[in-house]
């Protein structure tokens, strides 16, 4: 008995008036012998367009006087509850349009007018002009981009790249006919290449750094890194093609690098400037890797010149590497402040003194060699004068001077010692323990 809204379904629209007492107006008027208004109408129809309408049903009865009646029935849940048993809205109607009756099962439905059965109403309605409406697919080539044989090239600066929905905004703010008094558009003037860079300068020396000029030549170079201008560490001569070579190439070798490599003031300066931390400085260990420094001095004049001393050269060249730590060492680098501020107590005497932050000073002349200083004093009555701060080593709890051995204990407290303080005469070629780590490792047989 019940079918889907079908083709035949609706010649007429539903352009009468809704039920025996209503208002007129088509579909919009009255339901039934209630009053509908505007108001329920665009409720209904967003209940609609919402898609709250579903399982649409007509069925044609066939009356007395030859006449065909449908019954319209479907499904529209609530606004409120969309949890709840759906509603069944259903209206009686005559082929050509008349609305007979109309009922729901919601409150409002028994007065024969509610929001549910005009959303019926409307989903019928869209149904029906749906079907009128012929397909792009049924048509020849109605779903196929017309070709385009030619087309003309443009620069991109004279092509329009608006969207549609952004011209069609503004199509009723322009004036489809511009009067004649219209102020024109003043044309923009370019800045010149002598104001342009006089403003550049400006910004240059107001003291800000902005982000612009780093990207401008000429304006950038407070931008680029300080390390940029650093020498090379000497320890990038490295290659492994030295290895299969002969003493006497490596010796042309090492004349070539050394005729060759030279260095500027400005960057010993740098480097002064960036070594001032010393051992927390990670320039502090690239620039001295390579370099013979002052603590280093006396033993490469003293080692063989055929036949170095295989621990000279990874101290000279892996400063990092050879570097120990121990209970004395660690004291001392902690006190290092105290000692300074030891010996400012002691040379108040002294005009004007002032104390500088040590670094790291490569020579001018002779790049390979280096010093370390770890305070530079200057004051008005005396020269310049620097400052090394050193532990006390060996049984005589003095300085680092002459040759020196090292205790294969690296819980040793001590660890450096004098050789004349040990009676040794060369270099021990084992591992060598001093007096006390001797005299422990005794007693633990």
């Amino acid at each position: 008995m019940w079918g889907g809204l079908g083709r035949g379904w609706g010649e007429g629209g539903m352009t009468g008036g809704l039920g025996c007492g209503g208002g007129g107006g088509g579909m919009w008027g009255g339901l039934g012998r209630g009053g509908g208004g505007g108001g329920m109408s665009l409720e209904a129809y967003k209940y609609f367009i919402a898609g709250w309408v579903s399982e649409l049903l007509i069925a044609d009865i066939k009356q007395g006087n030859g006449s065909t009646l449908c019954i319209i029935t479907a499904k529209v849940r609530h606004s409120q509850s969309l949890n709840e048993e759906a509603l069944r809205p259903w209206f009686a109607m005559e082929k050509e349009g008349p609305i007979i009756a109309a009922h729901c099962s919601c409150v409002a439905g028994l007065g024969e007018a509610c929001s549910h059965v005009v959303a019926t109403m409307f989903a019928v309605e869209s149904g029906a002009n749906w079907t009128k409406k012929e397909s792009c697919t049924s048509q020849p080539c109605g779903w196929v981009l017309p070709s385009c044989s030619s087309f003309k090239s443009a620069p991109l600066a004279k092509i329009d790249f608006t969207s549609p929905a952004t011209k069609y905004k503004h199509f009723d703010k322009q004036e489809l006919h511009p009067s004649s008094c219209a102020t024109p558009r003043t044309k923009k003037q370019l800045v010149s290449m002598e104001a342009r860079q006089k403003f550049l300068e400006t910004l240059k020396n107001s003291g800000i750094k902005s982000a612009s000029l780093s990207l401008i030549p000429g304006c950038n170079e407070d931008f680029i890194p300080e390390g940029s201008f650093l020498p090379k560490p000497l320890s990038t001569l490295f290659s492994k093609d030295h290895k299969s070579l002969t003493r006497t190439d490596i010796l042309q070798v090492a004349w070539q690098v050394y005729n060759t490599t030279c260095i500027s003031q400005q960057q010993v300066d740098l480097i002064e400037k960036s070594s001032r931390k010393q051992t927390k400085s990670r320039i502090w260990w690239q620039q001295r890797a390579g370099r013979v420094t002052a603590s280093m001095l006396k033993k490469v004049l003293h080692t063989s010149p055929t036949n170095p001393a295989p621990s000279l050269i990874r101290a000279v060249c892996y400063p990092q590497d050879v570097m120990f730590k121990t209970p004395a060492t660690r004291w001392g680098c902690e006190h290092e402040k105290d000692a300074v501020k030891a010996y400012i107590q002691d040379q108040k005497h002294h005009t004007q003194l002032t104390i500088a932050e040590g670094s790291f000073t490569v020579d001018l002349q002779n790049p390979f060699f280096g010093a370390s200083t770890d305070v530079r004093v200057q004051c008005s009555c005396c020269n310049h004068r620097v400052i090394l701060e050193k532990e006390a080593w060996c049984y005589c709890r003095k300085g680092e001077e002459g040759d020196m051995v090292l205790c294969s204990n690296k819980e040793c407290k001590v660890r450096l010692f004098h050789h004349k303080c040990t009676r040794l005469t060369k270099v021990p070629k084992r591992k060598w323990l001093c007096k006390i780590c001797s005299a422990k490792k005794r007693s633990l047989i």
